[in-house]
C-alpha cells in the first residue's frame, strides 16, 4: 500500500493466508467515491479488508474448493468473480459486508434472484431474493426433468430482502433447479446437492 503515489510501499497482507494475488477491486459508493471496502483475488480464494487492507479475512465460502481467482467486479449488490477453469461466480455483498446499500431491511431497485448460499450443499442451503415491491412470490425446486420437489414460498410478500432455508434431507445427490415468480418476473438458478466427498460441481 502506498499513500504517497507510490514513493514508498509498505506490506498490506495481515490476514491473507496466500500472497498469490491474481487481482484487486475496491468497492465504490453512490455517490461515486471509493469506499475502504477491498477485495482481493488469489489462487486460493477471495479475501475482503473494510480498513483500506490493513486486515483481510477470507471470504470463498460458497466457492470452488482451491478457487483460482482471477478477476472481480461489481454489479448492482453483487461481486462476480471469474475463476479459472470453473467460469463465473456470483455473491451477494450483503454476506460479506453488513452495512452494504441495499442489504438488509433496504428496498432493491428491481427483482433479483441470487446464487444458493453455500453451493454446493449438504443437506441444507439457503435462497435470498429481492422484491422492489409487494408482490406474489412462488418460489420451488425442480428436478433436471421439471418436476416439482417442493414450494418454498406460495403467497404475497412486501417489497425488499427475503431468504428461504430449503432443506434437502430426503433427497439424492444432484442437480436441481429452483424457480422464481413474482409478478412478470421469472428466473431460474441451478443449485448441486453433494451428498459425498470428493465430488465437485462443473
Amino acid at each position: 500500500r502506498s499513500s504517497d503515489n507510490g514513493v514508498s510501499w509498505i506490506p498490506a497482507n495481515t490476514g491473507l493466508a496466500n500472497f498469490y494475488i491474481c487481482a484487486l477491486a475496491v468497492l465504490p459508493r453512490s455517490d461515486g467515491t471509493d469506499s475502504t471496502d477491498l477485495f482481493a483475488g488469489t489462487v486460493n480464494g477471495i479475501y475482503h479488508s473494510s480498513d483500506n487492507g490493513s486486515r483481510w479475512t477470507a471470504v470463498s465460502t460458497g466457492l470452488p474448493v482451491w478457487a483460482d481467482v482471477r478477476a472481480l467486479a461489481f454489479q448492482g449488490t453483487d461481486l462476480f468473480a471469474g475463476i479459472y477453469g470453473t467460469g463465473v461466480w456470483r455473491r451477494p455483498l450483503s454476506e460479506m459486508i453488513k452495512s452494504i446499500e441495499g442489504g438488509g431491511s433496504e428496498v432493491p431497485r428491481e427483482f433479483a434472484l441470487f446464487q444458493n448460499y453455500p453451493n454446493p450443499f449438504n443437506p441444507s442451503t439457503t435462497i435470498r431474493y429481492g422484491l422492489p415491491e409487494r408482490s406474489h412470490v412462488n418460489l420451488a425446486i425442480f428436478t433436471t426433468l421439471g418436476q416439482i420437489v417442493c414450494e418454498l414460498v406460495q403467497g404475497e410478500q412486501d417489497a425488499g430482502y427475503h431468504e428461504v432455508k430449503f432443506d434437502a434431507q430426503d433427497l439424492s445427490s444432484g442437480v436441481y433447479f429452483y424457480r422464481i415468480q413474482a409478478g412478470s418476473y421469472s428466473e431460474t438458478k441451478k443449485l448441486f446437492l453433494l451428498r459425498r466427498s470428493g465430488l465437485v460441481a462443473v
